[in-house]
């Protein structure tokens, strides 16, 4: 394990669970020579490494990421209401009149109940093959998870499944890095991974993930983890398709 060089945390992989920073050594911004973390001036070309740092500094991104939420905000109730059935595990839009889904106003729901919601929107939009739903909601949900102050293991599942969405196989296994911190044999983390390596092409990794995930099926599900009830249907379809996978 090792410390983020742009937001301090603890992280393991390629890239920060927290602020999404690529993980490795800083470079020069001047002219791209690679530099230590003690590193006063950059040994190519002169330059003050601070401006190297500087521009790793999570502020800029959190003052984006505020404007993003805010912007999700105020266009997000034009499609809330839109039809499409609900995510696996996720709660229904909220009823209109007529029992038809109405908009919902995020402002005035939490961070993460705002988060949560901007994650059924994209899994609503791509069930439905809605290309542009997807793109349009997609960064501002990756923002909107990346700012909450702290994440618990379903945070990080909804953040790793938005990451395959957008075909961000290595930003879906930082994700999965961070579910297995807390529990290394959570179920979660099998299935990210299983799709992160369907979207690189690596038929090895899904077989290796499908695996994995079977043999601590039984004994994760027997901990009556509440995310395993949210995500009850969504976990049983990856079990039928492990299953199948491996022969039974």
């Amino acid at each position: 394990m090792s410390k983020c060089p742009a937001c301090g945390e603890s992280v393991t992989g390629k890239f920060c669970s927290n602020c999404g920073a690529t993980l490795g050594d800083l470079s020069c911004s001047k002219c791209g020579a690679a530099l230590k973390k003690d590193d006063r001036f950059c040994h190519k070309c002169g330059a003050p490494v601070r401006a190297s740092r500087d521009s790793q500094s999570p502020v800029p991104w959190i003052v984006a990421g505020a404007a993003v939420v805010v912007l999700a905000l105020v266009v997000i109730v034009r499609f809330t209401g839109s039809a499409g059935p609900p995510a696996q595990g996720a709660a229904p839009a909220a009823a209109g009149p007529g029992g038809a889904a109405g908009p919902v106003d995020l402002s005035s729901m939490t961070p993460r109940e705002a988060a949560d919601r901007l994650f059924e929107r994209i899994m609503i939009a791509h069930e439905a093959g809605n290309a542009d739903q997807v793109a349009f909601f997609l960064p501002m949900a990756i923002q909107s998870y990346q700012m909450l102050e702290q994440k618990d293991t379903d945070a990080h599942y909804h953040l790793g499944l938005i990451h395959t969405v957008g075909g961000q196989a290595d930003a879906a296994l930082a994700q999965a890095d961070s579910v297995e911190l807390g529990a290394p044999n959570h179920l979660f983390a099998s299935m990210l991974r299983a799709t992160a390596a369907r979207i690189k092409g690596d038929s090895a990794g899904v077989r290796r993930a499908y695996r994995t995930f079977l043999d601590s099926y039984e004994g994760e599900i027997a901990t009556q983890k509440p995310e395993y009830s949210a995500h009850q249907n969504a976990i049983e379809a990856f079990r039928t398709e492990a299953r199948g996978l491996n022969g039974g």
